[in-house]
């Protein structure tokens, strides 16, 4: 997935289908269309582009479609199914959507899949001793938080590392998440409506001094990075970043960690 390089323009949320029958097409268009809203966050088109995508309704009840969908899965493994049966049908992994499609909570839906709900599990949980690298990424874009939860995983399987990742879609959000959990490092996007990261950074500083901060930004003029450092950020990456920024900040975060346990 390519990622805006201009952060001053959103990314929306790609949707596609695999396999969809006419009457389900025409039920999701016409949600599309009803809801002018939607056209705010989400783009709609068929499976011929299917490498641009975030989201893909699958027909879960054809053969070819479910292959299709295995190849995609294989090839981006950050894309999101959402599975359509004419049988109720209850995952754990994917979301289900029995036929005959009602879309009356069409942009719940939606907005449920791609929020950055904090209330589910991630860190939480996790004892502040264990191994486990407690990490946050902040961006108010779904695609750019999928791409990077994706990157870390697989970073962190690779240098047999283990994380537990939340997210903010705010740098509101990400103040409040952050005053009740102590997380170990902290990706941040540098522009987001509302307060930017620059800010973000500044006051998760105050509240967290020993908090690693990375900001992800597509400015990568001289100023910006010096205010970066200002704002008290530990790193200045790229976006998107690529795997070798991502695994140094994980190991040093690593190493910081495992260095105050001692």
């Amino acid at each position: 997935m390519t990622l805006l390089n201009t952060q001053t323009i959103k990314a929306r949320t790609r949707i596609h289908h695999l396999g969809l029958p006419a009457r389900d097409l025409l039920v999701v268009q016409s949600m599309f269309r009803i809801q002018a809203d939607l056209a705010e966050r989400y783009v709609f088109g068929d499976s011929s582009t299917g490498d641009l995508v975030d989201l893909v309704f699958v027909n879960a009840d054809d053969h070819g479609a479910l292959a299709s969908w295995e190849r995609l899965r294989q090839q981006r493994p950050e894309v999101v199914p959402i599975m359509v049966s004419d049988h109720e049908r209850r995952s754990l992994s994917n979301v289900w959507v029995q036929r005959p499609l009602d879309f009356r909570n069409f942009s719940s839906l939606l907005d449920a899949i791609t929020s950055a709900d904090i209330n589910r599990p991630g860190t939480r949980d996790l004892p502040l001793d264990s191994g486990v690298l407690r990490v946050l990424v902040v961006d108010d874009s779904f695609p750019a938080r999928q791409f990077i939860k994706i990157k870390l995983e697989e970073q962190a399987a690779k240098n047999q590392m283990q994380v537990a990742i939340d997210f903010a879609d705010s740098g509101e959000r990400a103040l409040e998440v952050a005053a009740g959990s102590e997380y170990d490092v902290v990706f941040l996007d540098v522009e987001m409506s509302g307060m930017d990261g620059f800010e973000t950074c500044a006051q998760l500083k105050k509240v967290r001094p020993r908090l690693r901060v990375a900001m992800l930004t597509g400015k990568v003029h001289s100023t910006d990075f010096q205010r970066g450092r200002a704002a008290g950020c530990d790193n200045y990456l790229a976006k998107p970043p690529n795997d070798a920024d991502l695994r140094t900040v994980l190991h040093l975060t690593s190493f910081k960690k495992i260095t105050l346990k001692k």
